[in-house]
């Protein structure tokens, strides 16, 4: 593989990786505030 052909998978990589944080976030706002607090507070308990 060549250098070109790496920076191609790259760039597919990361748009694909952006469209999952696009509709990761774009739940996380439907969210209600209550919600989103319930939703970080699990986040942050499984990283602690």
């Amino acid at each position: 593989m060549n250098g070109k052909t790496i920076k191609k998978i790259r760039k597919e990589l990361n748009s694909k990786e952006k469209e999952m944080v696009n509709v990761v976030f774009d739940y996380f706002n439907t969210l209600s505030f209550w919600e989103r607090l319930k939703f970080a507070h699990k986040i942050i308990c499984k990283k602690l």
